[in-house]
């Protein structure tokens, strides 16, 4: 049985046009390579590095989890594979929080650990997120695939401190 005084999710990278992109890059290099290798060209060992580091940026994305844990007191999260331990904010800490629509390339400049005109962002993909702000207007936002979810334990368990969002509709609550 879940416990119902916690919120968890997970997060990873799964916008297809990204692996698309990557699997482009990495046929055009490996025809590349083929070619050169065919027609004797001594091009095929130079493209071993592009290829590598296609195949690295692949493995990294994979191994990129978003992880959020909110209790009745703390939120905690962490981007794996660069953070290992969790970051916790206390209860305390925050001025307000609330659930809303972003759009990541406007407001941050994509997903990932991003520094935009709104504050710092731990975002992995979709359109929703957590947003908190803090005393001296500092302001995070972590991204969530669960909005329903996380605004309904949010006014459940952060009642206080939660300001509900109009981002919110009828259709994304179905």
């Amino acid at each position: 049985m879940p416990n119902s005084n916690l919120f968890s999710e997970k997060q990873q990278f799964r916008q297809k046009w990204i692996y698309i992109i990557l699997a482009i890059i990495l046929l055009a290099l490996v025809a590349q390579g083929v070619y050169a290798y065919l027609y004797e060209v001594q091009l095929y060992t130079a493209l071993a590095i592009p290829i590598v580091v296609v195949y690295i940026v692949v493995v990294l994305l994979i191994r990129m989890i978003l992880h959020v844990t909110i209790t009745d007191e703390t939120i905690h999260f962490r981007f794996t594979p660069f953070r290992r331990k969790d970051k916790v904010i206390r209860k305390e800490r925050v001025k307000s929080i609330s659930v809303v629509q972003y759009n990541a390339m406007e407001d941050y400049g994509g997903w990932g650990i991003r520094i935009g005109h709104k504050g710092k962002a731990y975002t992995a993909s979709g359109r929703y997120g957590i947003s908190i702000e803090f005393e001296g207007k500092k302001h995070l936002l972590l991204g969530t695939g669960k909005p329903k979810e996380v605004a309904a334990f949010l006014e459940a368990h952060w009642h206080e401190k939660y300001w509900p969002s109009e981002a919110l509709t009828d259709e994304d609550q179905a």
